[in-house]
């Protein structure tokens, strides 16, 4: 069970010297509209990094995929409030399945 504690407020980055930074926002779960303009730029997976801003998950097709990006070291995420209500589900969830057993 996630809780406040094992979630940073803030982290630092120093400048990206090995390669390019980038920024994208509420991607909602659109994992293949995310992922075609990384390859038209050429994306380097092993020294760009992407920051994620808002909502990687949403009602989107791809949302499982997007949410499987936050394991990726070139990937950082921000969480988002749709990311904060999963997480307040899974604990919900996670309680409930306590207190039945």
């Amino acid at each position: 069970m996630l809780n406040n504690e094992s979630i940073p407020v803030h982290c630092y980055y120093s400048r990206n010297s090995a390669k390019r930074d980038f920024f994208v926002g509420d991607s909602h779960g659109k994992y293949s509209l995310l992922m075609q303009p990384l390859k038209k730029i050429s994306f380097d997976l092993s020294a760009d990094r992407l920051f994620s801003v808002d909502n990687i998950i949403d009602r989107g097709e791809g949302s499982f995929n997007c949410l499987k990006l936050a394991k990726k070291e070139w990937f950082i995420p921000v969480l988002g409030n749709h990311e904060q209500f999963l997480l307040k589900m899974e604990n919900a969830h996670l309680i409930t399945k306590s207190i039945v057993i």
